[in-house]
């Protein structure tokens, strides 16, 4: 099973569209006008796919001035983007120092493969997976 279809991390994923959502109600009144902010037709917020990737989540919290720390580990909200650049190398630096304490699956080996060389996007479930694993938070493998 690949891991961004396990249900664990499904309903987290899906929490995570939710307080997006919210956030973009509580700034721009409706989903439309947060849709239009980002430049997309008025029904975008409204798909279950437009959060998949840890990058396409960065974007939509950038161009809207969401705290994406918020979003992805319910951290106190400060009410703006933080902006910090995202980052993999980190992430990989920590999946090699643990390369033996766990047992991994062929799909965490062929992510940590072609994140090592040079893909620059995850899917969020792995994101939460792999710090589950690592026990680190989430935005802590992903910001220098």
């Amino acid at each position: 099973m690949r891991i961004e279809t396990d249900s664990d991390y499904y309903y987290a994923v899906l929490n995570i569209l939710e307080r997006l959502r919210d956030e973009v109600r509580l700034k721009y009144g409706s989903l439309a006008k947060g849709s239009k902010k980002l430049g997309k037709s008025c029904e975008y917020l409204n798909k279950i796919d437009i959060i998949g990737s840890v990058r396409n989540l960065d974007e939509i919290c950038r161009i809207l001035d969401i705290d994406f720390d918020y979003l992805i580990e319910r951290k106190e909200n400060l009410g703006h983007y933080r902006n910090k650049e995202l980052s993999f190398k980190k992430l990989i630096s920590i999946y090699k120092k643990n390369a033996y304490a766990f047992r991994k699956s062929n799909s965490m080996k062929a992510i940590a493969s072609g994140i090592y060389k040079g893909k620059q996007n995850i899917k969020i479930a792995t994101l939460l997976q792999w710090a589950d694993l690592f026990r680190l938070s989430p935005t802590e493998l992903i910001f220098e």
